[in-house]
């Protein structure tokens, strides 16, 4: 096997390999929107829960206190 065709060979390897880190970086690009699109989703439904225990949390403790002030006859 002379230069030439190393050569030649060597330039299709590259041409092969530049190709496939193409398609290695564009598919990095869609797993990030994708990633970037379910982690939004979650931070709606994390916020979502965070108003729904708040709420929770303000509806328990007013009925306890309105059960504290019924037994110590305020109302």
């Amino acid at each position: 096997m002379d230069h030439g065709e190393r050569i030649a060979k060597l330039e299709a390897e590259v041409d092969f390999l530049r190709e496939q880190w193409r398609q290695i970086l564009a598919e990095q690009v869609r797993l990030r929107d994708h990633m970037d699109r379910g982690f939004a989703e979650l931070r709606q439904e994390m916020s979502r829960n965070t108003r729904w225990l708040i709420g929770l949390g303000v509806t328990y403790g007013a009925a306890i206190v309105g059960l504290m002030a019924r037994m110590a006859g305020i109302f």
